[in-house]
């Protein structure tokens, strides 16, 4: 019987990876038909304020971790109105062609960018094929309407919105400490300078829909027993829109939420943590292979080889050569984006709210079934230590923004500490296992 459940997940598994990935291909050819005309004059207007940036995209001087992300937006944007008409649409969804004006003297896409506006002739035509390039179904309609200032500040009404309806869904679940756990967190994603970024808020936008998802259906996702199909949608989202910055909050911010929102025993929470990771991660790694074995399979190319290369080098040690020693070099390099007074004085506010929230309760503290509860949610807060580890090379050239991840820490332990449950009389752990014991908070 478990055999059967277990092939039933996985054939259901490879058939919803397969069906998403010819969705994510179709809506790509679908933008790609769309006329440039108007994304080209668009971005021609945002030139200005690009070039101000090719050389310091850093929004706040001193604190590196508030960087616009100017080199990958450049690209976005190339990829939105590049046009070589020798290549079939399906080619241009296929590999992302761009210009490179700056043979020999590195990799300068904004510079490219420029040229390209202004009629310059590039010097050669490169490809951009590891990624699905997903953000280009939202960007592209987006460049037919504004320039990149408007898109901006739409950011950051969006972002704000989010944020706020996160709290009001929240506080009326009557979870006003988990808004207040979120908002802690926020600050730790660079939020000030977020908004400046396209490619550095991918993850940003993915994770709190997801969890506005979760606050609002909550119940119906459990009761049905559609989370796991959730967090395999989340994860495959979270590859076919993100540039590999920092995908682990996609998964750790809703992890967290789930296990906190649910009142059942602590075997039931180590169940479904592992459960969920493991659904989020055949999503995230499945469709990112489906991109490259549909480019080779459909363009003739050799996108596998290139990618496998590049993932051999991504999760390659750091700088020292040693994967262990590299681990603490990476963890620091990541935390010291931190070390400034704002995150001093947030994280003494953190700190002195958290030791009275416990003196206050302490009694709750010395509740095994519960403190087991707590522990399971903590747990989340070793996920980015177990990502820095696989993605040492990575993490440690781009510690810019995957420094973000220590968001997951700041949330995952708060949020461990200030879980509440009760144990009504008579109710055990084994109850609570089975689901008997769940307090809904319907909205």
């Amino acid at each position: 019987m478990k055999f059967r459940i277990i092939r039933s997940r996985i054939l259901k598994n490879i058939f919803s990876v397969v069906i998403a990935s010819v969705l994510g291909m179709l809506l790509l050819l679908a933008v790609f038909c769309l006329p440039k005309d108007k994304m080209f004059r668009h971005v021609y207007q945002s030139l200005p304020i690009l070039e101000k940036e090719f050389t310091d995209g850093i929004v706040l001087d001193g604190y590196p971790a508030s960087l616009t992300g100017n080199f990958t937006d450049c690209l976005m944007l190339f990829f939105c109105i590049y046009d070589n008409q020798e290549h079939s649409t399906l080619e241009q969804v296929m590999h992302m062609y761009r210009g490179e004006s700056s043979e020999g003297e590195g990799w300068m896409p904004g510079v490219s960018l420029r040229d390209y506006c202004n009629g310059i002739g590039n010097v050669k035509e490169v490809e951009y094929s590891r990624y699905w390039h997903g953000y280009l179904v939202i960007l592209k309609p987006l460049l037919m309407l504004t320039n990149l200032n408007s898109i901006r500040m739409l950011m950051s009404v969006t972002q704000l919105l989010l944020i706020g309806l996160i709290i009001y869904y929240s506080t009326i679940r009557n979870e006003g400490k988990l808004a207040l756990a979120f908002l802690i967190s926020f600050p730790f994603f660079y939020f000030a300078s977020m908004f400046m970024s396209l490619s550095l808020s991918i993850c940003f936008y993915i994770m709190t829909i997801v969890v506005l998802i979760q606050l609002r259906f909550h119940e119906e996702l459990d009761c049905k027993n559609w989370y796991m199909e959730f967090f395999l949608v989340t994860g495959m989202a979270t590859a076919y829109f993100d540039f590999l910055t920092y995908p682990l909050v996609t998964l750790a911010f809703p992890l967290v939420v789930s296990l906190y929102l649910d009142k059942v025993s602590w075997k039931t929470k180590m169940q479904k943590l592992t459960g969920y990771s493991v659904q989020w991660g055949i999503g995230y790694a499945g469709l990112w292979v489906m991109k490259w074995v549909l480019s080779d399979l459909l363009t003739g190319s050799n996108v596998i080889d290139d990618a496998v290369s590049t993932l051999l080098s991504r999760t390659g040690t750091a700088s020292n050569g040693n994967k262990f020693i590299g681990l603490f070099l990476v963890i620091d390099r990541n935390l010291e984006v931190y070390l400034n007074w704002s995150f001093y004085i947030l994280g003494i506010f953190a700190i002195v709210w958290l030791v009275y929230y416990i003196a206050k309760n302490k009694q709750k503290y010395c509740d095994l079934m519960i403190l087991k509860q707590r522990m399971v949610i903590i747990s989340v807060a070793m996920y980015p230590i177990i990502w820095y580890f696989v993605t040492q090379n990575h993490s440690e050239e781009h510690y810019m923004f995957t420094c973000k991840n220590i968001a997951i820490i700041i949330f995952s332990v708060i949020c461990g500490i200030i879980y509440e449950t009760e144990r009504y009389e008579g109710e055990s752990d084994e109850n609570l296992q089975t689901g008997s014991f769940r307090q809904s908070k319907g909205l």
